[in-house]
């Protein structure tokens, strides 16, 4: 993806075959271009970070680290809210598959980072979440 492009969201079909194992290495793409990452530091004062290279569809799915997969989330938006939803994928997908839809909603056709992201799974059984979670750096409950 070239720098000033962003990405809109992804559609996928995931079968129990696509999970990771449990404690598998992850794909590194920190060299992959992020529309919106900061350049420079990316660490509050604590000497965290602030913002995520986060994925539309997860790493632990074998969601690539493309620029067409990554957005640019705030670290406790990934780390609550989307990883939530991701733990109930995962738990559902070892025995059926799940469709999953992630969407990234912008303010503005200019903006480079998302305002949040619409995430909706289903299984053969029936859905799993139907949900909105803010691009902000508060906790959020979700899933």
């Amino acid at each position: 993806m070239e720098a000033g492009k962003r990405p809109s969201g992804v559609t996928a079909l995931i079968c129990p075959a696509d999970l990771k194992a449990t404690g598998s290495q992850r794909d590194d793409g920190a060299k992959v271009h992020v529309a919106g990452f900061p350049v420079g530091s990316n660490l509050d004062e604590n000497d965290k970070p602030i913002y995520n290279r986060a994925h539309i569809l997860g790493d632990r799915f074998h969601g690539s680290w493309r620029s067409e997969n990554l957005f640019t989330g705030y670290a406790r938006m990934n780390t609550s809210g989307m990883k939530r939803c991701e733990n109930r994928m995962a738990k559902a997908e070892t025995g059926t598959w799940v469709e999953y839809s992630g969407q990234l909603r912008y303010k503005d056709s200019d903006k480079l980072i998302p305002e949040g992201i619409t995430m909706t799974a289903k299984t053969k059984t029936g859905p799993l979440f139907n949900v909105y979670i803010k691009n902000i750096p508060e906790f959020q409950v979700s899933c």
